[in-house]
């Protein structure tokens, strides 16, 4: 699955950029072409997204146990479609993206944002495990493990991200206009971008039989890259069809809240999002 991920996010990326730069290098292309007025401009986008997961590790380290999980298999959580997306109090219930960002220039942005994404480990997988499990912890699973295939029932483990895996980040993204219509009031752009900072995690974990819903918690950090489509009404409107992949490394993942109990996991993932959005400014631009 890392590999497909890891596939899928590279080529539709360097298609995107290649195509990007096909265009840029001829000039001639838009000379007449109107994307100006963006430099002082604000945006705003409010979206949902789906995304994927790659296999991976999660270290579990508490006073009567330490072990490590490999291979785990995890999937997001999305909310069937109903007014649930659209009814103010509960937009924020799906797995939803916002943005705000602001043009340096015509063509790149630099934007601030959360995507709020769910992970949730599959139950009754089985996945590989070592390490030490102590009487104290559990009469049932106590012993020594070295690369033991065990099965991930809920009474051995659950675990899950799922209010939620939000990704905070920092983006620099450029965009560059190809195709016009309506007399040049509706514009697509291919986009991209990198960014990323940091992961809030709300962990809801059970291990052993013993758990808990977290406190949310800065779990640890996240580098990406996105591409995608904007289209653009005018200097007003527009919408953005994007996918955005990276790696994520929580590795302080709580298990109890305060109690020394903790969780370490790395991950990387696929994110595909649709949102709207609208340009405004906050001031006059000189004249």
């Amino acid at each position: 699955m890392i590999q497909i991920i890891k596939k899928s996010a590279l080529l539709f990326a360097m298609s995107t950029f290649t195509f990007i730069g096909a265009f840029a290098q001829n000039d001639s292309v838009n000379t007449d072409f109107e994307f100006k007025n963006r430099t002082g401009r604000f945006s705003f986008y409010w979206g949902y997204n789906r995304a994927v997961y790659s296999k991976s590790t999660i270290h579990f380290n508490g006073p009567n146990y330490d072990f490590t999980v490999y291979d785990v298999t995890g999937s997001d959580r999305p909310t069937k479609l109903s007014w649930t997306y659209v009814r103010p109090g509960l937009i924020t219930i799906p797995q939803y993206v916002y943005r705000i960002g602001f043009n340096v220039t015509d063509r790149v942005q630099l934007s601030a944002g959360l995507d709020h994404m769910k992970y949730v480990v599959d139950v009754n997988q089985t996945a590989l495990m070592s390490g030490v499990i102590t009487a104290d912890a559990s009469t049932k699973y106590q012993g020594n493990y070295l690369n033991v295939p065990i099965v991930l029932s809920p009474d051995f483990l659950e675990f899950e991200h799922s209010d939620g895996y939000n990704m905070v980040s920092l983006d620099v993204e450029y965009n560059y206009p190809f195709l016009r219509f309506a007399k040049n009031t509706l514009r697509l752009n291919a986009m991209g971008g990198i960014g990323g900072i940091f992961i809030v995690a709300k962990t809801k974990v059970s291990v052993l039989g013993y758990g808990l819903d977290n406190n949310w918690h800065m779990s640890g950090f996240t580098l990406n890259a996105k591409a995608g489509l904007k289209l653009e009404y005018k200097n007003h409107l527009f919408a953005i069809a994007a996918l955005r992949g990276g790696y994520s490394s929580l590795y302080d993942v709580l298990i109890h809240n305060e109690a020394p109990d903790r969780a370490e996991h790395n991950l990387s993932y696929l994110e595909g999002f649709a949102a709207i959005g609208t340009y405004f400014r906050c001031w006059k631009p000189r004249k």
